[in-house]
């Protein structure tokens, strides 16, 4: 992050910058991170059978193969944990929304060297619920500017 971008951050949360500005700078940074995330998930979710030549046996660290495999372990692994997920909450039924769990937990593990730990789900569900209830709960005439934080097309982004 560069000085600029700090210094202007910092002024907008200390409310020495006039709204606009600070919206125009949230936006654009908004952007910036749901466009990160794009390419995190194409980058980590190749397919195997593309790349020519690999053997699906191979034991090799480099085989697209068995990082697939992997992949699928770990996914499995973080299923577990989210059909847990408040049970008693009807949201966290639907399978759509485990499936958007199991993806974000997942990018977000295979981007940190800490990879997944039990109970993130625990906390990657009440921020979702919240996106989810703002989103479904904004009024229909919102302002363009609104519109783009609440578009429910980025949900898993932005989660």
């Amino acid at each position: 992050m560069s000085n600029l971008t700090k210094y202007t951050k910092e002024i907008c949360v200390q409310g020495k910058l006039r709204m606009k500005l600070c919206v125009v700078y949230f936006v654009g940074s908004l952007k910036t991170h749901r466009n990160f995330y794009n390419d995190l998930k194409s980058k980590l979710s190749m397919d195997p059978r593309a790349v020519v030549g690999d053997d699906p046996l191979s034991q090799n660290d480099e085989s697209a193969w068995k990082q697939h495999f992997c992949d699928n372990e770990l996914q499995a692994l973080i299923l577990q944990d989210v059909v847990r997920t408040f049970p008693d909450e009807p949201y966290f039924r639907d399978s759509k929304v485990q499936n958007l769990m199991v993806s974000v937990l997942f990018f977000w593990a295979r981007s940190h060297t800490v990879g997944y730990r039990q109970g993130m789900h625990e906390v990657l569900a009440p921020l979702l619920l919240e996106l989810y209830i703002d989103r479904k709960h904004a009024p229909t005439a919102l302002c363009n500017t609104l519109k783009c934080f609440l578009d429910e097309a980025y949900l898993e982004h932005d989660s």
